[in-house]
């Protein structure tokens, strides 16, 4: 399980694996952050490559997409980010954020976990 972290500096760990030095890189941690931000739905692709290749033609941004989806599954593991039609999403079972925990808490109502993050 590897866990990405939004509050705060944007950083991808794992308490029990090695994180790879190819998930750690800028476009990679980008589009981690994209996924997550997009939750459980999903982001559809063009909206990625609009924020992340924002000056590419279609089909550079979209080849630079596939890319990197490429490099983060082969990284993270092949199911860590799935694809549903034109939308891309992260796996919870693979990838959990601590702004998914904070939104689950807020949405709980447990403020104290909520702060904790």
């Amino acid at each position: 399980m590897f866990i990405l972290e939004l509050l705060g500096t944007l950083s991808l760990r794992s308490d029990t694996l090695q994180v790879p030095v190819s998930a750690q890189q800028k476009r990679s941690l980008g589009l981690l952050a994209v996924l997550a931000l997009g939750g459980r739905q999903g982001v559809p692709r063009e909206r990625i490559e609009a924020y992340l290749w924002p000056e590419s033609s279609a089909e550079l941004a979209r080849h630079s997409l596939d890319q990197a989806v490429y490099a983060i599954r082969r990284a993270l593991g092949t199911d860590s980010v799935l694809s549903t039609g034109r939308e891309l999403r992260l796996n919870p079972e693979f990838v959990q954020t601590d702004l998914w925990e904070f939104e689950q808490a807020i949405r709980a109502g447990q403020w104290n976990v909520a702060i904790g993050h």
